[in-house]
């Protein structure tokens, strides 16, 4: 008897001093913290478990791929025209170029133009079923049109590449499209820089 009388004398001081911290200042504010911390907890799984609207599906990722070269793109309404889309790029070797995209650089997918370089030449070629030709004046769509009908150049090398000069193109996606050639592969640079207008 005397044994179970004495250890419960021992464990009362313990439970007291245990109760005891929690209704100090650093007892209290160890309580708040641990609350806080676990509603924070909380939130956050509910978060990302229940909303899934908020996960970009997977052909919206990030293109992980350096782009070496500039390029601007807007889309005009179906009534001026039937302008698809229009801007300005600069490509650089090894570069590819999407119209309808805006987009330019190494290994772009749905890609219109490759440009290359080596050893002081450059070759511009249309992509997959793209056509491409030269042509004299301000291009529009019926002109690049005719053009497109009447002769396809293919691969175009550097001494056939003028600045201020006009390309017709048909897209990989069947759209034409026309090039004005603002700077083109020299002495001192190695960038081909054109405005485009894509049509429907």
């Amino acid at each position: 008897m005397s044994i179970g009388g004495s250890g419960s004398d021992s464990r009362g001081p313990h439970k007291e001093g245990f109760l005891a911290f929690w209704t100090t200042l650093p007892g209290i504010l160890t309580g708040v913290a641990a609350l806080i911390a676990a509603i924070v907890s909380l939130v956050a799984l509910l978060k990302t478990s229940g909303d899934k609207s908020t996960t970009p599906p997977a052909s919206e990722s990030t293109v992980t791929q350096p782009v070496s070269s500039n390029a601007t793109r807007s889309t005009a309404p179906k009534s001026s025209g039937g302008v698809f889309a229009q801007g300005e790029m600069t490509m650089m070797t090894p570069d590819d170029a999407d119209l309808e995209g805006g987009k330019v650089g190494p290994g772009v997918s749905g890609s219109d133009l490759y440009l290359y370089c080596s050893a002081g030449d450059c070759l511009l070629n249309p992509v997959g079923s793209g056509l491409m030709t030269r042509t004299s004046g301000r291009a529009d769509k019926s002109t690049c049109t005719a053009a497109l009908e009447a002769r396809q150049d293919g691969t175009l090398g550097l001494s056939q590449l003028e600045k201020n000069g006009w390309l017709c193109l048909q897209t990989s996606e069947a759209h034409i499209a026309a090039l004005e050639l603002t700077s083109v592969p020299g002495v001192g640079t190695a960038k081909l820089v054109f405005r485009y207008t894509v049509w429907q």
